[in-house]
């Protein structure tokens, strides 16, 4: 379109024609407020906290595109009284504040999420939070003060479309909705574990070391993976190891899978748990497909309440294994009866990203000036393929560069955040060894599994995550996660991997070990036992 001038508090200005008002005043260096507008997002314009004058005409400067001639301001007396005003509206219904559980049938999804109406000012970003996920689980009822947030039909998240994606929660820009906070229950038995005879074990999801930092003033994207192991041991962890082992053992029995049914049926990835719920409530016929390994956390756990506690000398029944994830859905996945071994839970406690951070403040740790610190070994050992597991496309590319050893350790025609990706891999003479898809964010899921389903695609291998960017843009990450933090992360963990001596999980030590010592190989009856499991139809939602 070009660059046209117009006018910005008296001064000639120019900008490109059909830019973002708002996104362009805030460049500028003006604070103007908003709550509801999303960097990249179509406008919502609700909250009208970002009223301006434009040439006599009081508009959102969310909602306006940037046009030659026009005259904007952005302070003045009446523009302020309007502000004020808006300020105290926002949120004003005649409901009597509460807290709103969304879960209310008793089941391990119990309170996951729930909705504050005391802070909810109905500006609606939860609301297109789940309709971009194509979920459609939320909606604003009702008009006026009798406005109000509620599931479909008012429904219990378990009956309702709800994914527990926890995008509502991560797009609210008051605090409104929030995942069930844990960290009371982690502090609490790491306070008592010494009365009770027991050990608190610490593992971190790949994407953690790339995103906590941003709570404490690093730059989104900065890996702070000793720092971030220095602050769990600060908090009295007695162990600390890598989610990321957890992730090579995924590759091994993943890509093990792959080879096995390659030319033969498709194999769907499992370790993102929200996916999965879509996959029970909307998908039931694909769960055939499902690859029955369980996710990283779940195998790390497994492994830390077996192999590691009997090669310690320690009582399986008295270890606590507490999980850092950037996921709300991984609450709902710690609790699953699916994810257990010899009458225990894999993990026993876990937490979002943002509920770690929040430890780490209460503590008063200075986690700025921590010193780095290692991963304690075996478990703490992992290789390149495990870290890009935190990226949309890395599940993918690290079970490839298992399944197929010869080719060049990256695959790099699997990365990018586009919402769905095709990648054929081929051999030195171009034949196609493998078709793969993958899809993050859950309405891109399902325009991929439709496809599938219609007999329209064919795909060995299709990887998918529910958030955009896989988990690098988690529900339970840092606020904000903008597409443009997504990318500074997603850098960071692809960083990571070409930093590994070890970039393929079958070169991992400890995976070596682990396989000699106690599983056997990939897919063997042992491997099975700790590492694989099934998922049911949860009744198929519409």
């Amino acid at each position: 379109m070009g660059k046209v001038e117009f006018s910005l508090n008296g001064k000639k200005t120019s900008a490109e024609e059909g830019a973002n008002m708002l996104e362009f005043i805030r460049a500028s260096g003006i604070a103007l407020p908003g709550i509801c507008y999303e960097e990249g997002k179509p406008p919502i314009g609700k909250c009208r906290m970002c009223v301006v004058e434009i040439s006599g005409a009081y508009r959102t400067a969310c909602t306006v595109k940037i046009a030659a001639g026009l005259e904007v301001k952005t302070d003045s007396a009446e523009l302020k009284k309007m502000r004020e005003a808006y300020e105290k509206l926002l949120g004003k219904t005649e409901l009597e504040p509460e807290i709103k559980k969304f879960v209310c049938v008793p089941s391990q999804a119990c309170g996951i999420l729930s909705l504050d109406r005391k802070k909810c000012i109905l500006c609606g970003a939860c609301v297109r939070a789940c309709d971009e996920q194509n979920i459609n689980s939320l909606a604003m009822v009702e008009r006026g003060k009798a406005a109000r947030v509620e599931t479909e039909f008012d429904k219990p998240i378990d009956l309702s479309r709800c994914v527990l994606c926890g995008k509502c929660s991560l797009k609210c820009p008051v605090g409104a909705i929030n995942e069930r906070d844990d960290t009371k229950r982690a502090l609490d038995a790491l306070e008592k574990a010494k009365s009770q005879g027991k050990t608190i074990v610490a593992e971190t999801a790949p994407s953690i070391r790339v995103a906590v930092g941003e709570e404490f003033g690093f730059a989104p994207g900065t890996r702070v993976t000793g720092k971030m192991v220095a602050a769990l041991r600060r908090l009295g962890f007695d162990y600390v190891f890598d989610t990321d082992f957890g992730a090579d053992l995924t590759i091994m029995e993943e890509a093990s899978e792959l080879k096995t049914h390659l030319g033969k049926r498709l194999v769907v990835t499992s370790c993102c748990p929200g996916w999965i719920i879509v996959a029970e409530k909307f998908y039931p016929e694909a769960l055939p497909l499902l690859s029955t390994c369980k996710s990283p956390q779940a195998m790390t756990g497994a492994m830390i309440k077996s192999y590691w506690a009997k090669k310690k000398g320690i009582d399986a029944k008295k270890i606590v294994v507490v999980s850092i994830l950037p996921c709300v859905a991984k609450k709902f996945e710690a609790d699953r009866p699916e994810l257990a071994n010899d009458g225990l839970r894999n993990v026993d406690i876990a937490l979002t990203t943002r509920e770690f951070a929040a430890m780490i403040t209460q503590k008063k740790i200075d986690f700025a000036s921590l010193p780095d610190e290692d991963f304690d070994d075996v478990l703490g050992v992992s290789s390149g393929g495990g870290a890009i597991f935190g990226v949309t496309g890395g599940v993918t590319e690290a079970a490839l560069r298992m399944a197929f050893p010869e080719h060049a350790v990256e695959f790099k025609e699997v990365r990018g955040l586009e919402g769905i990706k095709v990648a054929e891999i081929k051999d030195e003479c171009g034949s196609v060894k493998a078709r793969v898809a993958i899809a993050n964010g859950v309405g891109n899921a399902r325009k991929l599994v439709d496809a599938v389903l219609d007999g329209k695609e064919k795909f060995d291998f299709i990887e998918i995550m529910a958030c955009e960017g896989g988990c690098a843009g988690g529900g339970g990450q840092p606020k904000p996660t903008t597409k443009s933090v997504i990318e500074a992360r997603t850098r960071g963990l692809y960083g990571e991997d070409e930093g590994k001596k070890v970039r393929r999980a079958q070169d991992n030590p400890g995976i070596k070990a682990v396989y000699r010592d106690f599983l056997g190989e990939p897919l063997s009856e042992q491997s099975r036992k700790y590492l694989h499991t099934r998922f049911h139809s949860r009744g198929k939602k519409k």
